[in-house]
């Protein structure tokens, strides 16, 4: 049997925050209140993305938002580390482009398998053209 616990969903600044706690037997989950200062949103492109010393973290799940990305990886990953990130877009020809930015992991946990990890990052207007435009996109769609 599952039981549902409460389920909180409130809107405010475009930020949905939600608490969702799940009980089977002896299992329980349970969702994380939104702390983001951005909405995130499903991302489907590819992203790439080098731990400062070299190290490649696979992303699982990613999520973007203005301020910065967050994911699941099996890969360690530690908070206050420097990141290389490369977002692909693959465009209606079929070409794929990238664009580069550099990040800092600010948060990091074990969630089962997984490391869930946060990457913060700034948009620049003048490097970042396609990030920036998908961005706002999906703020005018949301």
């Amino acid at each position: 049997m599952i039981v549902f616990g409460e389920v909180f969903i409130e809107r405010e600044a475009a930020i949905m925050k939600i608490a969702l706690t799940i009980k089977w037997g002896s299992i329980s989950i349970s969702a994380m209140q939104e702390k983001r200062a951005s909405q995130r949103i499903g991302f489907n492109p590819k992203i790439a993305l080098i731990q400062e010393g070299g190290g490649a973290i696979e992303v699982l799940r990613p999520n973007i938002g203005w301020g910065g990305l967050g994911g699941y990886t099996r890969d360690p990953v530690e908070a206050g580390k420097g990141v290389s990130i490369e977002v692909f877009f693959e465009q209606r020809s079929g070409e794929t482009i990238s664009e580069k930015l550099s990040g800092k992991i600010v948060w990091t946990r074990r969630d089962g398998n997984f490391n869930a990890f946060g990457v913060s990052f700034e948009v620049n207007r003048a490097s970042h053209p396609r990030l920036l435009s998908y961005l706002q996109y999906i703020d005018q769609n949301d």
